[in-house]
C-alpha cells in the first residue's frame, strides 16, 4: 500500500506534529511506502527523504504550490491513500486516490479573527474567501468524495461541526501523542542576532504575528511593565518582512520598547528548544488553539509561564493563577486581569505556580495504521 503524505505547508507545532507522525508511519511500513509532499520547516531529514518512493519540497508561495501540489500528488494516486495534513482536502473524486485522510488541525479556519480588519484586503480575499469555497465544495461533491476527517481535541471537533457537510465522517482523535520537547545541551546556539541570556528578566513568546495570537495587547502590557523593570527583554519569533510584523515593529517604536524587544524570526526547532530552556519564563496569549503544543512543552518543561484564558490553556494546564482572562466581555474583570498581569510580568523573581489537571491524552498510533489498511 503506498501513502502519499501531503504536508507542504506546516509550520510551527502542526510541523513537528506532522514529522513526528511521518516518521511514526514509516517505522511501522517502511519509507519506501511512503511519498511525501514537505516543505523545509516540516524538518525530515536528508537520508529519510531519500529512502521515500519519491520527496518533493514546495515554498511557500501559495497559489502556484497550490497547483504544484495537484499536479504531484495525481501522479502518484493509482492504488494509494492520501494523508493530507493541509486542512483543505485534496478530493478524491479528481485525483484517484483511493481514500484520503484529512488532518483539520488550525482552528484559524474555522472561527472569525478578533480583529479582521487589520489583515487586509488581500489576506481576507485569499483565505477567508478560499475557505468558504472548499467547504461550498464539499456540500456539492459530498456523495462522490472519499475524505474522512480527523481533529485533535473536543473543542476543535465541535467547532469543526458547525462548517462541516453532516454526511462526513469526523474523528475526535489526538494525535497519537506528541513529540516531546528534546531540549540541546548548554552549548550556545546562534541566532540571527546576539541574544545576552543573563540576570535579568527574558520572556519568551513562541508564536507567529496572527491577530489571535495577541501581539499588540502585549506590547501594551510589556510596555507597562518596563516601568516597573526597565531592564527587562521580550523574545519574540514573528516572520521577517510580513505586513504583520511591520506593523508590530512600528507599534513598538511608538511605545517606546523597540529596545527591549528581541525579534528573532521564524527559529529552527533546536533555536526555539534553547529559549524555551534559558528564558526566565514564557508568555502565551493565543485566544484559541486547535492543540496547544507550547502549551505542553511548558507543562513537560515546567517552566514558569502566563498565558491568556483559552480553550487549550485549562485544557492542558488546568485553570490557576497564572492564566489571565485578558478579553473578558466585562470591561472592569478584563481591566483588573491586564493589571495583573502586567504585575507579574514585571515581577522579579516570577512567582511559582502550581498546574492543575492536565486533560490532555493520546491515541496510539493505531488509529492511523488501521485507517491506511482499510480497518478505520
Amino acid at each position: 500500500m503506498k501513502v502519499i503524505i501531503v504536508a507542504d505547508n506546516l509550520g510551527g507545532g502542526s510541523a513537528r506534529l506532522g514529522r513526528a507522525l511521518i516518521e511514526a508511519l514509516a517505522k511501522k511500513i517502511g519509507w519506501h511506502s511512503l511519498i511525501v509532499l514537505g516543505n523545509a520547516r516540516l524538518g525530515l531529514n536528508s537520508h529519510d527523504k531519500l529512502k521515500c518512493i519519491k520527496y518533493l519540497e514546495l515554498k511557500s508561495d501559495w497559489t502556484p504550490r497550490f497547483l504544484k501540489r495537484h499536479i504531484f500528488v495525481r501522479k502518484y494516486t493509482k492504488d494509494a491513500v492520501i494523508l493530507n495534513l493541509t486542512n483543505f482536502p485534496i478530493g478524491t473524486i479528481f485525483l484517484g486516490a483511493q481514500k484520503e485522510l484529512c488532518l483539520l488541525h488550525n482552528a484559524y479556519f474555522f472561527t472569525v479573527p478578533p480583529d479582521i480588519r487589520s489583515l487586509g484586503l488581500k489576506f481576507i480575499l485569499r483565505d477567508i474567501l478560499a475557505r468558504r469555497f472548499i467547504f461550498h465544495f464539499l456540500n456539492l461533491f459530498s456523495a462522490s468524495l472519499k475524505t474522512e476527517f480527523i481533529v485533535q481535541t473536543p473543542w476543535m471537533k465541535k467547532l469543526v461541526q458547525k462548517s462541516l457537510p453532516a454526511k462526513f465522517k469526523l474523528e475526535s482523535a489526538k494525535l497519537h501523542g506528541w513529540p516531546h520537547c528534546k531540549i540541546s545541551d548548554d552549548k550556545e546556539i546562534s541566532f540571527n542576532q546576539k541574544i545576552n541570556i543573563g540576570k535579568n528578566i527574558i520572556w519568551f513568546y513562541p508564536a507567529t504575528g496572527e491577530p489571535h495570537k495577541n501581539h499588540a495587547l502585549l506590547y501594551k502590557m510589556f510596555a507597562k511593565a518596563l516601568k516597573r523593570q526597565p531592564q527587562m527583554k521580550l523574545i519574540v519569533t514573528l516572520p521577517f518582512g510580513q505586513a504583520f510584523s511591520l506593523k508590530l515593529t512600528a507599534l513598538s517604536k511608538t511605545l517606546g520598547i523597540d529596545n527591549s524587544i528581541i525579534n528573532v524570526g521564524w527559529i529552527q526547532e533546536d533555536q526555539k528548544n534553547y529559549l524555551l530552556k534559558k528564558c526566565s519564563g514564557i508568555v502565551f496569549l493565543s485566544e484559541f488553539e486547535s492543540l496547544g503544543l507550547p502549551l505542553l512543552e511548558i507543562r513537560e518543561l515546567n517552566k514558569k509561564a502566563i498565558v491568556i484564558k483559552s480553550n487549550a490553556s485549562e485544557y492542558i494546564l488546568g485553570n490557576g493563577s497564572h492564566i489571565f482572562d485578558l478579553r473578558s466581555k466585562n470591561i472592569s474583570q478584563r481591566k483588573k486581569e491586564q493589571e495583573r498581569f502586567v504585575k507579574v510580568l514585571s515581577s522579579n523573581p516570577i512567582p511559582d505556580f502550581e498546574y492543575g489537571k492536565n486533560n490532555f491524552t493520546s491515541i496510539d498510533d493505531a488509529y492511523f495504521f488501521d485507517w491506511i489498511g482499510g480497518n478505520s
